[in-house]
């Protein structure tokens, strides 16, 4: 994971509770392009 300093998973489609997200859009390929996320993480 190279946004990530010491590793770690981005999760989509879940919820805090780790059920399935299935009132959210879907996700789009572009927001986690690794030049966005480094602005954000």
């Amino acid at each position: 994971m190279m946004n990530l300093s010491h590793g770690g998973y981005i999760v989509v489609g879940a919820t805090d509770n780790g059920q399935l997200a299935s009132d959210a859009d879907p996700p789009q390929k572009s927001t986690f392009d690794s030049a966005g996320l480094s602005e954000i993480v």
